[in-house]
């Protein structure tokens, strides 16, 4: 599986084998370690942030089309993906922190 640019580009580093987790498929090639990292991050997150990145990022849509399917402004919708990536990248960072 390829790895978006965006995602990329945003910062957070994952390897295809999380975005297939991201997408709530089960992989037996998955470090238990690190799919509770990963599952404590998505957790932090409110509701409505983990449905944004899903449609961004699992589903691929712009922010035009997730604006238009979830009735926010492209606006909000780019506000709230770039807060929600923040904060993942500060809780996997923590998390990869407490593991080594």
């Amino acid at each position: 599986m390829r790895v978006p640019r965006r995602l990329q580009a945003a910062g957070v580093r994952v390897s295809s084998v999380t975005l297939e987790q991201a997408g709530h498929v089960a992989d037996s090639r998955v470090d238990p370690q690190e799919r509770m990292v990963l599952d404590a991050a998505l957790r932090s997150l409110h509701t409505r942030e983990r449905e944004l990145l899903r449609l961004r990022f699992v589903e691929d849509l712009s922010q035009a089309q997730i604006a238009a399917r979830t009735g926010l402004s492209q606006t909000h919708v780019s506000r709230t993906l770039r807060g929600a990536l923040q904060q993942l990248r500060e809780v996997l960072v923590a998390g990869t922190n407490a593991v080594t």
